[in-house]
């Protein structure tokens, strides 16, 4: 399940944050990408959970 959408990827697919696993928790997420239908969703990032201190941060920036 996507949580957040951030940037579009292509004419057909967005960049978002998805649920890891089964969505217990909203703070442990990861990059995905994710088909405009919402019918494929692909990880592009390990999962991650941003309630720690040492979290890593992802940067999106123009290409």
């Amino acid at each position: 399940m996507a949580l957040q959408l951030h940037a579009w990827a292509d004419d057909d697919n967005v960049l978002a944050l998805g649920c890891a696993g089964s969505c217990e928790s909203e703070f442990n997420n990861g990059l995905v990408l994710v088909s405009v239908d919402g019918k494929r969703m692909a990880q592009l990032a390990a999962n991650r959970d941003t309630n720690k201190d040492d979290a890593w941060r992802w940067v999106l920036t123009p290409r």
